[in-house]
């Protein structure tokens, strides 16, 4: 089985986030927000893709509390599909 690749790439849309891509479809995005913990601004990821959140059963589109570096919260989409 082969392993699906997750990664980011610049928006270019707006400026300053990231789109994150599982094997070329978008599934989430990652930019700079407040943290739910501290109110400190840090990375913020969330996932887009309709059909993984019914898929994950998820009923707010799925977000991380946060994190100091881009590359923690693109670890957090890794634990999410379980790779």
């Amino acid at each position: 089985m082969a392993k699906k690749k997750i990664y980011s790439k610049r928006s270019k849309t707006v400026k300053g986030e990231y789109d994150v891509f599982r094997n070329k479809k978008k599934i989430g995005e990652i930019f700079k927000g407040p943290s739910e913990i501290g109110g400190r601004k840090g990375w913020v990821g969330i996932i887009t893709d309709p059909q993984l959140e019914a898929k994950q059963n998820l009923t707010y589109g799925g977000s991380s509390v946060g994190a100091p570096t881009k590359w923690r919260v693109l670890d957090w989409f890794w634990e999410w599909m379980g790779n």
